[in-house]
């Protein structure tokens, strides 16, 4: 049975998570989560506009999300590994850039 989440999280209760997940700072890591976020090239440069959003797959599955650009809603995006690659099979993030596909070494802590 696959299971799939997405989930987009509040600033304030994505602080609780931090804070329960025993981070010292909640605060600065959302804060320099959203410092990564702006640097992204023609993301907007105000502090609201970076919003945080959980996904997670659960397997075995076959499925994958095919190669897209993300919509209007999205003007970048920054994903964090929370495992390392080297606990599962499958769930690379590849893309296709000037007729080449590159695949991404994300060892957990990894932002990318």
């Amino acid at each position: 049975l696959s299971q799939f989440l997405r989930l987009c999280v509040p600033d304030a209760e994505f602080r609780k998570l931090l804070d329960a997940l025993t981070y010292s700072n909640a605060a600065e890591v959302e804060q320099k989560l959203k410092q990564l976020f702006m640097e992204i090239p023609g993301t907007p440069q105000c502090g609201n506009s970076a919003k945080f959003a959980l996904r997670m797959t659960r397997g075995p599955t076959n499925a994958c999300i095919n190669f897209h650009c993300d919509g209007g809603y999205a003007t970048g995006t920054v994903q964090i590994a929370l495992n390392d690659q080297m606990e599962y099979s499958g769930g690379r993030l590849c893309f296709f850039i000037n007729d080449q596909l590159l695949m991404l070494d994300r060892p957990a802590g990894s932002a990318c």
